[in-house]
């Protein structure tokens, strides 16, 4: 067996056994930092709680003494603010019912090929139909014409393509396209 002898700790002066290192003064610090946030941000969140059910208080006392305001006297101005309101609402019904049919316009001239032209357009907004026809440099021509405007079908814009009375002249290749329409292209 071995026989170790350990110092006699009333030996050592006092400075050394009491101290203590600095991660347990750190740690001591940051606990009572901790300990005062938290603090501060309850009496925050108290606050501000507090706080809303004053503003409640208050709105609700302030309705109330809005309904004890007399009219009397005011019969004139209150049916002007009734008059007011019902142009509004009519107005407002107006303008979501708006048909912005310049938007066609310009997903059409957006897929027109540099040789193709358009001579007639029909559009009827109540059955959501375009009807258009035109003339193009070539059959190859029309043929991508017609696939440029199946990718708007495929983008949701137009919602079927078909190609109609297909004439080769002179100047190029003569058609006409009957084209259904998807409503959201008349939306803004």
């Amino acid at each position: 067996m071995l026989n170790v002898k350990l110092p006699d700790i009333s030996l050592l002066p006092k400075e050394y056994t009491a101290q203590t290192s600095f991660a347990e003064k750190r740690a001591g610090f940051l606990s009572i930092a901790s300990y005062i946030f938290l603090f501060l941000i309850l009496a925050g969140w108290g606050g501000l709680y507090f706080y809303g059910i004053r503003l409640q208080d208050d709105a609700e006392i302030l309705n109330e003494r809005m309904k004890m305001v007399p009219i009397q006297g005011r019969e004139s101005e209150v049916a002007k603010i009734n008059e007011m309101n019902k142009k509004i609402a009519s107005l407002k019904g107006i303008l979501d019912n708006h048909i912005f049919a310049s938007n066609i316009f310009k997903k059409i001239e957006d897929s027109t090929l540099k040789t193709v032209y358009f001579d007639r357009f029909d559009i009827d907004t109540r059955k959501l139909t375009l009807s258009l026809s035109g003339v193009a440099d070539s059959y190859t021509t029309f043929a991508k014409q017609f696939s440029e405007f199946n990718k708007l079908k495929d983008e949701g814009i137009f919602r079927k393509v078909d190609s109609e009375s297909i004439k080769f002249t002179k100047d190029g290749v003569e058609f006409g396209f009957n084209i259904a329409l998807y409503a959201k292209i008349f939306k803004k």
